[in-house]
């Protein structure tokens, strides 16, 4: 594979963006394919097997553009099919973690609170980050649907938004956390809105995303099978969506600009 080939960056919809913008940050000088399912939009209601299927075609597509190594900017999608993408596929996988052990790091002697959608939650492999982390017992898991499917139409930063984290962090008002986790790439779109609720309930609470440490893994993946693009300028950035173009690629082009 070329160097100059660019790297694949998939989501079940706009949450990827925010991965790829933090991917485009530390390595400016690669061009990027970023394919948004949003015709199958949300994964996180969805069965296993279900995800897995449409994890698979995301990666048809972007190696059809002839990308030299796939992001699955997803956490849904890492958890559910991360490992089985790896062994059908010649190419380099990077997956999506949620930020579980700086959590932990942060941790004093109240809870880590994990946003996450429900099919993250319950895959064998949140568990096992939770165990391996130290963290069995101190983790509020917290799914949030209805903000995954608010984000995804764009709605990031109405009343509605707000009062869904609202509704999200209520029954949890009485105990310290410690942190929080942005476990879906969809909640970064909205954590402006999220630090705003969490500070009227647990004022000055870290919160965590894995987009940095995803970027990180990305840059040493590049370095570790020589596939750094060399060009001096910055590099290309191409939007794909499976939903209605009209829709979908102007949201893409609103979210990539915002900070």
């Amino acid at each position: 594979m070329e160097k100059t080939a660019p790297i694949g960056v998939f989501d079940s919809g706009v949450g990827g963006l925010g991965t790829l913008k933090a991917l485009q940050k530390q390595l400016p000088h690669e061009n990027f394919v970023f394919y948004g399912d949003n015709a199958n939009a949300p994964y996180g209601t969805k069965e296993t097997e279900r995800i897995r299927a449409l994890s698979f075609a995301c990666t048809d597509f972007l190696l059809a553009k002839r990308c030299k190594t796939i992001v699955i900017a997803c956490n849904t999608a890492s958890s559910a099919a991360k490992e089985e993408l790896r062994q059908a596929y010649d190419v380099p996988f990077v997956a999506m973690e949620p930020a579980i052990a700086p959590a932990g790091r942060a941790r004093k002697d109240g809870w880590v609170l994990v946003m996450a959608t429900p099919a993250t939650l319950r895959q064998p492999l949140f568990v096992y980050r939770v165990k391996k982390c130290g963290l069995e017992g101190h983790v509020l898991p917290v799914p949030c649907p209805k903000l995954v499917e608010l984000i995804e139409r764009g709605a990031v930063l109405g009343e509605e938004t707000y009062h869904a984290i609202e509704q999200a962090f209520l029954p949890y008002g009485d105990k310290q956390v410690d942190a929080i986790v942005l476990g879906c790439t969809h909640f970064i779109h909205a954590k402006r809105q999220i630090r705003q609720c969490a500070d009227t309930i647990w004022p000055g609470v870290p919160l965590m995303d894995g987009n940095q440490g995803t970027a990180v893994q990305l840059e040493r993946i590049l370095n570790q099978y020589a596939m750094r693009n060399e060009q001096t300028g910055p590099g290309k950035i191409e939007l794909c969506t499976s939903g209605d173009p009209e829709i979908y690629l102007p949201l893409f082009e609103t979210l990539m600009r915002q900070g």
